[in-house]
């Protein structure tokens, strides 16, 4: 009995060895599972509120390791992403020319300031998600499509912004991918009432004056004809 029970002792001092090195060797992997896990999530959460400054540490070449380096990979795409939708931004704020772009249902999805003047309106609010039919009340002359098939052309349009009449030429492009599916539409909206009023006034000072000397220069002739 006194062999037997130390047998069991030694069995049992074994298992108890054995299960406190399983659980710390359970743990240590686990830590060094979750380690890059955890810190990825981190750096997640900070693209997420559009710092980009820190990078995921590769540990190695495995699964866990290319995860890694695909986060550091995405974190500069999006930096690169961000600072050209910053230019982008940048360029359309301070453009002399109004722009809108809609999406392929022909809502409005950007506008710069020039347009909200060109067109009278308090806020991109105000247009974000409506058609840009409505937003260039064109929706009775136009469709979205013919907007699209007709945009290599000049499109004159008539409005009368606080009573004074306003004559903005829209120049149409679609919105391509490489696969050549059109995604959406931009619209270029350039003041030309000054230029127009110039060409009418060209055009009624040369109907004026033509009229003007049609009568003396008849009689002119009539005179000259006689003399001869």
């Amino acid at each position: 009995y006194d062999s037997v029970n130390g047998i069991s002792l030694i069995y049992l001092s074994a298992a108890l060895v054995t299960v406190v090195l399983g659980l710390g060797l359970a743990v240590l992997i686990s830590r060094e599972i979750t380690r890059p896990i955890e810190e990825m999530r981190k750096q997640a959460l900070r693209i997420a509120r559009g710092d980009y400054s820190g990078q995921v540490k590769v540990m190695g070449n495995d699964e866990l390791g290319q995860l890694a380096g695909a986060v550091n990979n995405l974190s500069v795409r999006v930096e690169e992403a961000d600072s050209e939708r910053r230019r982008l931004d940048s360029v359309l704020s301070h453009m002399s020319d109004g722009v809108l772009a809609t999406n392929r249902r022909g809502n409005v999805t950007i506008i710069n300031n020039m347009a909200l003047q060109m067109l009278d309106i308090d806020s991109e609010d105000d247009v974000l998600g409506k058609s840009i039919l409505d937003v260039l009340d064109v929706r009775r002359d136009y469709t979205v499509r013919q907007l699209i098939d007709n945009s290599q052309q000049q499109t004159l349009f008539d409005l009368n912004v606080d009573g004074n009449d306003m004559i903005l030429s829209a120049y149409f492009s679609p919105i391509q991918r490489e696969s050549g599916f059109v995604s959406g539409l931009v619209c270029v909206l350039h003041d030309v009432t000054s230029q127009q009023k110039e060409e009418r006034e060209r055009k009624e000072f040369v109907s004026n004056v033509s009229h003007e000397l049609r009568t003396p220069l008849t009689s002119v002739k009539s005179y000259v004809e006689a003399l001869s």
